[in-house]
């Protein structure tokens, strides 16, 4: 059985990413916290969270078995979480059907439904060195994603200790956008690599970046590797998001 209580926007932001990647979210509360992992349809992308329970104002997982595992619509309950204030409480019990309480005064709300499935399949963290890691504000990035989608859904990241450049080609036209190190981004070279380089599809960062709001992310790639974005959260909750490389034309 699970009982634990956070602020509501916590919980939305969490399902914002969730439905990125599926209709369908599943979730597993250990001891340790609320974990979701989970691939895409498509199988480039996975999502990575934890919610630690030190996240929680109130966090119980006990009795038998002792991990709980539950599953919902992220839009569904999205459509509820956002008839109450962001800024209230709300708590998650699961104990066979769900129930999400809003704790308010004012909106004493609570709403039941049933797990979808009580199964959850543990996916594996691709196994990668990275050669670079680049702190960068999320609007920046952001909006040079948005730029460069105007020539095309694929971006080739290049990276060097001085920049980080984001780069778009079409049949016709070409668009850099450039960030250096120690002004728009912190850059931080892993390894001796001079310079590193991969492709990466455009629209898969963009619906991630949007879904979530925060100040700041980290990205972390290699040459023709597995790219991972960090959420720099205002609230303890660890998310990575994975996504393959473009192959090379």
């Amino acid at each position: 059985m699970l009982v634990a209580r956070l602020r509501n926007k916590e919980l939305m932001t969490v399902l914002q990413a969730t439905k990125v990647q599926r209709d369908e979210a599943s979730f597993i509360a250990k001891n340790d916290g609320i974990h979701y992992r989970t691939i895409d349809y498509s199988h480039i992308s996975l999502l990575d969270i934890l919610i630690p329970k030190e996240a929680f104002q109130y966090y119980s997982c006990e009795g038998e078995p002792s991990d709980t595992v539950f599953t919902i619509k992220s839009e569904e309950l999205l459509k509820v979480l956002k008839r109450i204030d962001k800024e209230e409480i709300v708590e998650i019990t699961v104990d066979g059907d769900i129930t999400i309480k809003s704790l308010s005064v004012r909106k004493p709300l609570t709403y039941k439904t049933k797990s979808l499935s009580n199964e959850y399949e543990e996916t594996k963290l691709p196994n990668i060195t990275y050669a670079v890691k680049v702190n960068i504000q999320h609007n920046a990035l952001k909006e040079a994603l948005e730029d460069l989608s105007l020539l095309t859904n694929v971006v080739r990241i290049i990276t060097n200790k001085e920049k980080v450049r984001f780069n778009a080609v079409n049949d016709r036209d070409t668009m850099t956008i450039e960030y250096e190190h120690n002004r728009q981004a912190m850059i931080y070279m892993l390894d001796s690599k001079a310079e590193c380089s991969s492709l990466y599809k455009i629209q898969e960062l963009l619906n991630m970046l949007k879904a979530v709001e925060t100040k700041y992310v980290v990205l972390q790639y290699n040459d023709k590797t597995a790219l991972r974005l960090q959420f720099l959260l205002p609230f303890k909750c660890e998310m990575h998001y994975y996504l393959a490389p473009r192959a090379e034309d």
